[in-house]
């Protein structure tokens, strides 16, 4: 994350100060100056790494999401934790921290698959807040919002409990914000890249004006993403030293805040926003297979706004030869 993390603050302006070896980062720009300390999610003991996925048919079929998120819940929790600690014991005591808003960045590389939590976990670490309860009218384009599910803590395999929602608690009132983003990855630095391989992008966004999300799948040539692109930032409702959103105003970051009066979680986001994105690469071996394969993209964007291909499942191997062929 400490890369992309740099490489983000240069793209919106900020200087990093790297005459201090600690935290990370040490920021300005004419405005303020914060601190940045980052980190990943990694996986357990015994468990698998992120880029362990299995693409297999049998795997995608038996992929739960709702277990993906527990888990992801649980060593985001452990990570964060292990953070504030560090900040707590280490970190305060640094002239170069003392008095300035604090941020943790953290990636999610804790378990294969790991994308398809989009932000549901972190938010629950730091909010309580799961999810959404609603009924939704697709004949007058309608989403009425019947009320929220919070949970107050998680269960780890061994049986004991783990609190969610420290910002809501007065748990990291010293932690300012948490940067977040499942899609830093090196899926990003593909999307970035000029590789000019046959790389397919299965993307899903933000829609502003519809019930169903911008779900589609577009080779390397006609898929766009910049640097920020699936950023998300969580603002500390209870901090010692908020940071203002207005120093992250950028469209492609969606600003998470919680109103303590109403009880109420607060999403700043935009049309398009990124919230989940995944790569595949396929191995065409001749030109007129490709360029069927090109020719026949928007055809099959449409098949899945039609056919409301599920966004919490990634396609498999069996799924893309339905589409493309056998590679």
């Amino acid at each position: 994350m400490g890369a992309i993390s740099f490489a983000c603050l240069k793209e919106l302006g900020f200087v990093v100060d790297f005459s201090f070896e600690r935290p990370d980062f040490v920021v300005n720009n004419d405005e303020i100056s914060f601190c940045i300390e980052a980190s990943i999610a990694s996986s357990a003991i015994d468990t698998p790494d992120e880029w362990e996925a299995d693409y297999s048919p049998e795997t995608i079929k038996t992929l739960d999401k709702e277990s993906i998120v527990d888990f992801a819940t649980i060593r985001l929790s452990n990570t964060l934790t292990a953070k504030y600690r560090e900040f707590v014991n280490n970190y305060s005591k640094l002239d170069q921290v003392k008095e300035k808003p604090f941020i943790i960045a953290i990636a999610p590389f804790e378990q294969p698959f790991s994308y398809l939590q989009n932000e549901q976990a972190i938010r629950r670490v730091l909010y309580g807040f799961d999810k959404y309860i609603y009924e939704e009218f697709p004949e007058r384009n309608e989403r009425i919002i019947l009320g929220q599910e919070y949970l107050d803590s998680i269960t780890k395999p061994n049986g004991s409990k783990i609190p969610l929602g420290y910002f809501v608690k007065e748990m990291m009132t010293e932690i300012s914000a948490v940067i977040f983003s499942n899609t830093a990855t090196f899926r990003k630095v593909r999307a970035l890249s000029d590789d000019p391989g046959d790389i397919f992008f299965e993307s899903i966004r933000y829609n502003d004006f519809g019930l169903k999300p911008f779900h589609t799948i577009l080779p390397k040539k006609e898929y766009r993403e910049n640097l920020l692109d699936g950023l998300h930032i969580f603002h500390n409702p209870l901090a010692n030293h908020p940071i203002s959103w207005q120093f992250f105003d950028r469209n492609e970051i969606t600003h998470h805040d919680f109103d303590l009066g109403k009880g109420r979680l607060l999403v700043k986001t935009h049309d398009g926003a990124l919230f989940q994105r995944s790569t595949f690469k396929l191995k065409i071996p001749t030109r007129e297979m490709r360029r069927k394969i090109y020719k026949s993209i928007r055809k099959i964007n449409l098949k899945l706004q039609k056919k409301h291909v599920k966004t919490d499942q990634p396609l498999s191997i069996k799924d893309l030869e339905d589409i493309f062929g056998p590679p």
